[in-house]
């Protein structure tokens, strides 16, 4: 196997049912938060966004350091595990779904806070399952002890 068998980005996913979330609220809307509540998620929602983007960042670089792509359809070159990926397996994916609520805050989207649980089930599925296969069968021993030690998302 070259690659994880992704065949578009997994970002893609979260924003699929972001605009979701913003439909329903749109054609059923769930809940109105009053002017200063809105304030208060906005705030939240920075911190949550800012945080979420750190952690890509930080998470990319190892890679970078690594000599090895992030991009999951491409050939993994080496197994990351330092930085985040002491404390987590999926770092980014944490941090899309850290963003995607940050989002779901800054819209006081209640329906765009749901989907966070579909996104998550879905990421599992398409992108995560795939990856853990290909890596188990590219470095074999390494990854299995790894993943023994190192939980998926935290």
């Amino acid at each position: 196997m070259q690659h994880a068998g992704i065949k578009f980005p997994p970002p893609l996913i979260n924003v699929a049912f972001l605009l979701l979330g913003w439909g329903l609220e749109f054609l059923l809307p769930f809940y109105r938060f009053s002017q200063n509540a809105i304030m208060f998620l906005r705030g939240t929602a920075s911190i949550f966004i800012l945080f979420g983007i750190g952690i890509i960042v930080f998470s990319s670089s190892k890679f970078m350091k690594a000599k090895t792509p992030v991009a999951p359809w491409e050939p993994t070159t080496a197994l990351v595990k330092t930085g985040p990926y002491v404390f987590s397996r999926n770092p980014i994916y944490l941090s899309y779904s850290i963003i995607h609520i940050g989002i779901a805050l800054a819209f006081a989207n209640v329906w765009m806070l749901f989907s966070i649980i579909p996104v998550v089930a879905t990421l599992r599925v398409y992108a995560i399952a795939r990856e853990e296969k290909y890596l188990e069968e590219k470095f074999g021993e390494e990854y299995r002890t790894y993943k023994k030690h190192v939980r998926r998302w935290l």
